[in-house]
């Protein structure tokens, strides 16, 4: 069934004014096509700018009545306080400063960045070149906010995880073990095609890798695409061993 929210609309009339289709005025004062608004209270509200449709409700609800929000994983509206959602940054603007917004969790896609003297939960690692990872803290930073010699040493990879309360093998950290499965299980990893060309001479056969390491660090959310799980390893001073 399809849902009421993907209504088929127009080209807004401010975009293009001459199309032949009903224009009536919007509870603003603005032209618009007809079939871009809800009527409510016999007024008129565009579509997905002004007015959404709330799925669990069956209902389309103003944005301006402050009952409902915006869920920017799922890109969908609910009433307020019905779901469980976190506060956080949902995008970066045409300045390099983080739009704010909720969303569900997204245990592939999270992260943290540190904007404006404090730390930010983020809903998906930024793409904006002007944001960095500090790998050895897997913490996001603006560039714009630091010095050169400051971004030099955040680039670093530096001793400033310590992992020294895991287990030593994988099966110590049995519960971790588990959930990174379920995890990779479900994760939508792209595969290239001559991986997908060799793969098959495997059959059943499944295998896994070992990188021993010094210092660093991996962030969560790409453990948990790849189902990796950290260990604690004494053979290297200081180390540990990522699986």
């Amino acid at each position: 069934m399809k849902n009421k929210a993907q209504v088929n609309l127009l080209p807004s009339y401010a975009e293009n004014p001459n199309l032949g289709f009903s224009v009536i005025e919007t509870f603003d004062g603005k032209k618009e096509y007809r079939k871009n608004c809800k009527c409510v209270s016999s007024k008129y509200y565009v579509i997905n700018k002004d007015i959404f449709y709330i799925e669990s409700e069956n209902l389309w609800i103003r944005e301006s009545s402050g009952k409902i929000e915006k869920d920017h994983e799922l890109n969908k509206w609910y009433l307020k306080n019905t779901v469980t959602l976190s506060n956080g940054v949902v995008g970066i603007d045409e300045h390099h400063n983080p739009i704010y917004g909720k969303f569900s969790l997204n245990p592939y896609n999270n992260c943290y960045g540190y904007i404006s003297g404090s730390n930010k939960f983020f809903l998906k690692p930024p793409e904006d070149p002007v944001y960095f990872e500090d790998v050895a803290q897997s913490i996001f930073y603006r560039k714009i906010d630091m010095n050169s010699s400051d971004i030099n040493a955040r680039m670093k990879i530096r001793p400033e995880q310590s992992y020294t309360n895991k287990g030593y093998n994988i099966e110590d950290n049995s519960k971790e073990f588990k959930e990174k499965i379920e995890l990779y299980k479900n994760y939508n990893l792209p595969i290239k095609a001559d991986a997908k060309k060799y793969g098959k001479y495997l059959a059943n056969i499944s295998y896994g890798a070992e990188i021993e390491c010094s210092v660093g660090a991996c962030p969560n959310y790409i453990q948990n695409r790849h189902g990796i799980v950290i260990c604690r390893d004494g053979s290297l001073e200081g180390g540990q061993k990522i699986r």
